[in-house]
């Protein structure tokens, strides 16, 4: 962990080794906090160690590392190896998905009265052609489509796609951090809108997560995150703000115990968009260092090979050593409405092995797989890990004539506005014809580098291999040969 924050959670465990009554104190000091306008730091038992300055500024990241570390040793791992979801990913995550914002008329672009006519030709010509695209982008965009969408439940005011839901929730960060972009769009939009728009957006969340103890935290974090954004009063309803008795409510519908993976989806509206950071654990790994542990993975993962909706295997991808994030995935493309969106984080490791194979060829010949966004200096988001990350977007049963290949995407390259990346990150579209070229329809994707000419060179070489023979094919040299 970076910023000297790294030995706090140990200190604390030195001090508090109770996982849940952590949470339970960190929660209501954060409460108290909010009710009587102290930081958090001067609020804490005694006891604890000093709250380093850097988590000072965001209560909810501490829950997510708490909430992480009871996930690991739940699993039997070491709280050592528990990486929540840095804020910085979620957010641009989030702002990828996003639509416009409804709340204030757009402002008319200030004209410049600088006249065209003063720039030599060559000039004129090049600014005409820069402004082209956003006049073009403007008029895609149907307010009045927008709003009928707003009125029948599908998107809010502020821009988020609904109904939003996490298959695996851990802390519920990326709703987290959709209250606070709502509420920046409602700052200076009337009361009553903003309450209306609330309750449209509590009304359609849909967070699941298999632990008592993290649905229990989730609630109580969103509802203190939407008093912090004053989306709601702490008492009866005010100007802007529904109750906290009317909160209650809605997140008692909207975040629910269960399983995402062997139980069924306990809403009746399948979800727009699917957000969501699912467990990087392989079966064998589950329940290591239990007492009858051996026999519990063998039950699990029996369960989940025997598992059917309408006579169909649910999990059709799974082969070798299988990860829970490849399920994961597979059933949240299930869950999801045809033409919904799912943005799932997961280890680079997706995009080469040969394991995920039959996941990849799922995603491209079934759905929509439009983009990849590769991090291979993950340890900079996530402190302490050495494995890359991506970041996918898949359509529910769509079609994608090109998977946008982003990256490799540094941490300064994530952004809170536009499509939630900057625009010096290099996007390499990989056509089927191309792809199928490269990797015998294995769909592996290729690890680019960043720079423009190493860019271009390693493609050059990539087409070159890809039409020469390998040791797999029949024509190969060294192939033996087959007798009849």
């Amino acid at each position: 962990m970076q910023n000297g924050v790294s030995g706090w959670y140990a200190r604390l465990d030195r001090c508090l080794d109770n996982r849940e009554q952590q949470i339970d104190i960190w929660l209501s000091t954060w409460e108290k906090s909010l009710r009587s306008f102290q930081p958090i730091a001067a609020l804490l038992p005694e006891d604890w160690p000093t709250l380093p300055a850097n988590l000072l500024t965001d209560p909810g990241h501490v829950l997510d590392h708490l909430l992480a570390r009871h996930d690991a040793e739940s699993d039997g791992r070491s709280p050592r190896g528990a990486h929540p979801t840095p804020p910085r990913l979620a957010d641009a995550v989030i702002c990828s998905e996003m639509r416009d914002n409804l709340v204030n008329p757009k402002k008319p672009v200030q004209q410049s009265n600088f006249l065209m006519s003063n720039l030599p030709p060559g000039f004129r010509q090049h600014v005409e052609q820069l402004n082209l695209p956003k006049a073009t982008q403007d008029s895609d965009v149907n307010d009045d489509d927008e709003r009928e969408a707003v009125e029948q439940n599908k998107r809010t005011l502020s821009g988020i796609p609904l109904p939003v839901a996490d298959t695996a929730a851990g802390g519920g960060l990326f709703h987290a951090r959709l209250i606070r972009r709502h509420a920046d769009a409602h700052e200076d939009a009337d009361p009553e809108l903003q309450k209306e728009d609330t309750r449209r957006f509590f009304s359609n969340i849909q967070l699941l997560d298999v632990d008592p103890l993290v649905v229990k935290s989730t609630k109580l974090r969103l509802l203190l995150e939407s008093i912090r954004h004053e989306l709601v009063s702490f008492g009866p309803e005010t100007p802007g703000k529904i109750s906290r008795k009317e909160m209650e409510a809605l997140l008692d519908e909207g975040v629910k115990q269960g399983d995402a993976l062997q139980g069924d989806w306990p809403w009746a509206s399948a979800p727009e968009l699917v957000l969501t950071n699912p467990p990087w654990l392989r079966i064998k790994d589950r329940f290591r260092g239990m007492e009858d542990g051996s026999q519990l993975r063998k039950e699990l993962g029996e369960r989940l090979r025997s598992l059917t909706d309408n006579g169909v295997p649910r999990f059709s991808t799974m082969r070798g050593n299988v990860n829970l994030y490849r399920l994961f995935i597979e059933r949240s493309l299930q869950i999801l409405k045809d033409g919904g969106r799912l943005r799932i984080i997961a280890p680079d490791s997706l995009l080469r092995e040969q394991s995920s194979h039959p996941l990849r060829e799922l995603l491209v010949k079934h759905h929509g797989w439009t983009h990849a966004w590769a991090i291979e200096e993950a340890n900079l988001l996530f402190p302490g890990m050495t494995q890359g990350v991506v970041v996918l977007g898949i359509t529910a049963n769509g079609e994608a004539p090109v998977l946008n290949l982003h990256g490799p995407i540094t941490r300064a390259d994530l952004r809170r506005e536009g499509e939630g990346l900057s625009s010096r990150v290099p996007v390499f579209q990989l056509n089927e014809e191309r792809w199928t070229s490269w990797a015998r329809e294995t769909w592996a994707v290729p690890r680019l580098p960043r720079d423009r000419v190493e860019r271009a060179h390693t493609l050059k070489v990539l087409d070159r291999l890809a039409k020469l023979p390998r040791l797999s094919d029949e024509e190969h040299p060294l192939t033996p040969c087959r007798l009849p």
